[in-house]
């Protein structure tokens, strides 16, 4: 019995690729002799030979192609008290609209990640925003009708609403076409990687954070400091995949440099196998690096910062959605390419007044931007910068590894 996780389609999956096939020769006809009957003339005409048989033209192999996987990954997805509030309707709940400018550049990844930052366990549990987060399972559904097709569960708020709450977000997860992985309801589930096939390419990913607000049974949440738990779940992931992604929950809030602890990690993880580290819990960025180990060159993105949040202040409010391509090439052989970033911004309308004085109630009309389309959203914030400002800090805080791109 296979020890990944069940396979699920991705939003990917779902859309209509086309279909490479080899090129078929004819088959060989073969000559009928007929005897036509004889002519009304006084002489017969000569009969036609029969024609030579048919040879069959040889079945060309197939000519080796590459293929080229485009992933996009997201921070942290936050359910704070001013996102709840805006996504209240007369008869439930409704993210999507936040992320209604995100969403047709997600769209064009096969593979989009997502940090969920909070439980989904809904009104059973009460629904609740900081400190211990418990959204409506809405929060989770909504945020994969905008584009994410794999969760990480694993981060510090991940018990918030206890073991009954780890154990509820699963159920409704699993009933979503996504993948996760990062908590889990046994401890076999605990020791199965995330596994999904995007155009052929097998993607594992592995989730664990570094801390955790809540303790809970070790079998529930996957902790960086439980070396044989992710040893085992990477030679998992590597004997299963083809590519192995791990989301990392780590570092020093509102740091945006790389700690020891982060670095250490990561060269750990690449000699385990990762081919690429998406980072989350600063809240802001943290530069991308190429880290070589026996294993190979893996991807670290230290730190994506906030996706969906609504806490303050610069630059928590300024992030990125990381994309780079897996490429298998005409060999077989796993490329990690290209990576870049598209610079987003979280907005909120808040008067500078209102900031100056900590007036926090006067937030309103959450919505997260295109950092290339935030020029008039920005007039209404309270930040006084500017797109061009910002896109250069962005650029700074990720570093020269990273080319960035307007979507």
């Amino acid at each position: 019995m296979s020890a990944a996780r069940l396979v699920r389609p991705t939003r990917a999956e779902r859309r209509i690729r086309p279909v490479r096939a080899a090129a078929v020769g004819l088959l060989a006809l073969a000559a009928l002799a007929g005897c036509a009957a004889p002519a009304p003339q006084p002489t017969a005409e000569p009969t036609a030979a029969p024609p030579e048989p048919a040879t069959a033209s040889p079945v060309p192999s197939a000519t080796p192609t590459e293929t080229v996987v485009e992933v996009s990954a997201l921070g942290d997805m936050l359910p704070h008290q001013t996102i709840l509030d805006g996504a209240r309707t007369a008869d439930g709940w409704d993210f999507t609209p936040y992320l209604a400018d995100i969403a047709p550049v997600l769209d064009s990844s096969g593979l989009v990640t997502c940090n969920l930052e909070a439980p989904v366990a809904g009104d059973a549990l009460g629904v609740r925003a900081y400190p211990a987060f418990n959204a409506p399972s809405a929060f989770a559904r909504d945020l994969a009708a905008s584009g994410c097709d794999a969760f990480s569960t694993a981060n510090n708020h991940a018990l918030d609403a206890g073991v009954e709450g780890l154990e509820r977000t699963a159920d409704v997860l699993d009933a979503l076409p996504v993948v996760w992985h990062g908590t889990a309801r046994s401890a076999e589930e605990q020791r199965m990687p995330a596994i999904t096939e995007v155009d052929g390419v097998r993607i594992a990913l592995v989730s664990a954070t570094a801390l955790t607000n809540v303790a809970g049974p070790a079998t529930s949440l996957s902790m960086l400091s439980d070396r044989p738990l992710i040893e085992q779940l990477m030679a998992t992931a590597e004997a299963e995949a083809d590519v192995v992604v791990v989301a990392a929950h780590w570092g020093v809030e509102y740091a945006p440099t790389v700690s020891p602890a982060q670095r250490e990690a990561a060269e750990w993880l690449s000699s385990l196998g990762a081919d690429v580290i998406i980072g989350t819990h600063p809240h802001v960025l943290e530069p991308v690096e190429w880290v070589e180990s026996d294993a190979g060159r893996t991807l670290v993105w230290y730190s994506l910062g906030n996706a969906l949040s609504s806490q303050i202040d610069v630059p928590r409010v300024f992030s990125a959605i990381g994309r780079f391509d897996i490429a298998r090439t005409a060999d077989g052989a796993i490329e990690i390419r290209e990576p870049r970033a598209i610079p987003i911004y979280m907005h909120f309308d808040w008067s500078v007044a209102d900031r100056r004085a900590g007036v926090l109630e006067t937030r309103s009309n959450p919505h997260l931007y295109l950092l290339e389309d935030a020029a008039e959203p920005l007039t209404r914030s309270a930040w006084e910068t500017t797109v061009d400002e910002q896109r250069a800090a962005i650029a700074a805080a990720l570093g020269p590894e990273v080319t960035l791109v307007d979507r």
